[in-house]
């Protein structure tokens, strides 16, 4: 359907991940032939059932998240076919499973979003790149719109309201809106809750604590003039939490940054106090 020269049947692969239980999901985009937009292999007993796309323009899964109640959240490109026909809308659906098992899926539903044009740029038919919920179970979204971070409620069991942070004038609060996001951009999420958003222009890290300034080290962000990157290139991010490493692969090889981030600091580092002097109690 998306390109009629192609009759490969290839199949690819946008994200792979883990669910608290140790099934393996693997998203399926351009899946026409028989709708598996998702292949889960079961931690019990290896086996593997799939999850059928809930309509005719679902076919380009992007990114995939599990929520604390580990539902699954799928972003979605948005996609036409050459022609005006709809391919795949956007935006993000959530997969609501109990019972997972071999046999296949018991009482499993699609959950939807109530108010989805509180997505990043107010669109919710725009390219999701990435979605992330991080250790206080908020969630973020970057689509080709923005980047926005969220508060998810239960509004009943077939839906959810999405509540965005808001900045003082009581407006969604944009992050890094001067960047342009585009496929492979992401959000990753370190041990002390941080946040690195992975771009092709640079890296930026949204802090744990949002007052004052959200950014670190700086809201100019990580590029090769100022932290040694070796490209503004990047295509992903793994973390040493144990020795506060970052491992980042650019288009120009690995670049290994030393982050003040470590689970377990050593002896020689620094550790610096803001204010000073540092007053008690006020402080």
């Amino acid at each position: 359907i998306n390109n009629s020269n192609i009759f490969s049947e290839y199949m690819v692969i946008n994200q792979i991940d883990k669910d608290v239980d140790g099934n393996i999901w693997i998203t399926n985009p351009y899946c026409e032939k028989d709708s598996n937009i998702l292949a889960i292999q079961i931690q019990d007993n290896s086996s593997w059932v799939h999850v059928k796309a809930p309509n005719e323009h679902s076919f380009r899964p992007t990114s995939i998240a599990f929520d604390r109640f580990n539902r699954t959240w799928l972003g979605f490109a948005y996609d036409h076919d050459g022609g005006s026909t709809l391919y795949s809308e956007g935006g993000i659906k959530i997969f609501n499973k109990t019972n997972l098992s071999s046999d296949g899926w018991d009482d499993s539903t699609w959950v939807s979003i109530s108010n989805p044009s509180e997505l990043p740029g107010d669109d919710p038919q725009a390219s999701v790149w990435s979605i992330a919920f991080d250790e206080t179970d908020f969630l973020w979204i970057l689509n080709e719109k923005g980047i926005r971070g969220y508060e998810a409620y239960d509004q009943d069991e077939n839906s959810i309201i999405l509540s965005p942070f808001r900045d003082a004038n009581g407006s969604p609060r944009e992050f890094l809106s001067h960047i342009s996001y585009t496929k492979g951009n992401r959000i990753k999420v370190d041990s002390q809750n941080n946040k690195w958003v992975i771009t092709h222009q640079g890296i930026w890290i949204i802090k744990h604590s949002l007052e004052n300034d959200p950014f670190w080290p700086s809201a100019e962000g990580l590029h090769p003039e100022n932290s040694g990157l070796l490209s503004d290139v990047v295509y992903d991010v793994a973390f040493d939490n144990d020795k506060g490493l970052a491992y980042l692969a650019t288009d120009k090889g690995i670049s290994i940054l030393q982050i003040p981030f470590a689970d377990n600091p050593t002896k020689k580092q620094d550790i610096y106090i803001s204010p000073n002097p540092f007053i008690i109690p006020d402080d």
